[in-house]
């Protein structure tokens, strides 16, 4: 498995808090699809391609834990469930939440992605040349609104700025964990 060697990492520091996109980008382009990281006491890896997160997910989802500092932190924000468990815990987990992903149910759910969607599309295109727009609030809302027509039969377009803020400041506790654990 290819990698950047202990030294590198270490080097590479700075530059990973500065910007953990672009070195993970860097670490993919240098070392392949998949690259190990030189992290003492846990082999750590970063898998840059469908096949290798198929592999990772589905295939051998038994060999690998989500022990990390990362999944760590962010179940201080989500609880320990289904995102962020392993083994008997994760598979209760997994086979209660099953049947709300089959097909027939995610279906009935279409109609209500499509109207948030064109709502977030209606509000770009009243955007001018030059307008900012911020996609991650965006997103978060056309999510929100999908998700609380979808599964609460509830229009939360008047809590959605609330509710961005919150998962904004809990996503930023726990990216601020996993640079600093």
């Amino acid at each position: 498995m290819a990698g950047p060697e202990p030294l590198d990492m270490l080097r590479a520091l700075p530059r990973i808090r500065r910007d953990p996109l672009e070195f993970l980008t860097h670490a993919a382009q240098t070392y392949g699809d998949v690259v190990e990281f030189p992290i003492p006491g846990q082999r750590v890896f970063f898998a840059n391609h469908p096949d290798a997160v198929k592999q990772v997910l589905q295939t051998e989802h038994r060999t690998h834990d989500r022990a990390t500092v990362q999944y760590q932190s962010l179940s201080l924000v989500t609880g320990n469930g289904l995102l962020t468990s392993d083994g008997e815990l994760w598979r209760k987990e997994r086979r209660l939440m099953q049947p709300a992903f089959h097909r027939a149910v995610l279906d009935q759910f279409v109609e209500h992605i499509d109207i948030a969607v064109d709502r977030l599309l209606a509000s770009w295109a009243r955007t001018r040349d030059g307008d900012v727009v911020d996609v991650d609030d965006a997103m978060m809302r056309t999510a929100l609104e999908a998700v609380g027509r979808s599964l609460f039969s509830h229009d939360l377009s008047g809590e959605a700025g609330e509710l961005v803020q919150a998962v904004l400041k809990a996503l930023d506790v726990v990216v601020a964990r996993a640079r600093s654990p």
